[in-house]
């Protein structure tokens, strides 16, 4: 049971972190996409990505 938690604590943060990176590199302009974006549900996915790795923590 305790591997069961450490590895879906680590993919937790790992998935928090990997949205963390991707949305805001979309917000700051860094990554150009070509399609249009929600801007809000990009916000949205970084902000959760946070919590994510705070719960990983």
């Amino acid at each position: 049971m305790r591997n069961a938690q450490t590895i879906a604590i680590v993919l937790a943060g790992i998935i928090g972190l990997m949205s963390v990176i991707t949305g805001l590199s979309v917000l700051l302009g860094l990554k150009e996409v070509g399609y249009m974006v929600l801007n809000w549900l990009v916000v949205y996915n970084v902000v959760l990505g946070f919590l994510s790795i705070v719960a990983a923590l």
